[in-house]
């Protein structure tokens, strides 16, 4: 199940992928009006990959933790 669980938030993450690296070289406006125009698919992927993190299923590295 969590192997489904993984495939699916790689395909959602996947076909968001051109949005989320604009997404990460833009500043703080354009990142919020990016948001807000976002579809559903693409919220739902950065809530998973946070949770994920948060319940450190994906572990961070040092560099990681402190950028």
């Amino acid at each position: 199940m969590r192997v489904l669980h993984l495939y699916r938030v790689m395909n959602r993450l996947e076909s968001q992928i051109h949005f989320l690296h604009v997404l990460k070289d833009s500043k703080a406006q354009a990142t919020r009006a990016l948001l807000a125009s976002a579809e559903d698919v693409l919220i739902k992927a950065i809530v998973e990959c946070a949770i994920n993190t948060l319940i450190r299923i994906y572990k961070l590295t040092i560099e990681e933790k402190t950028s």
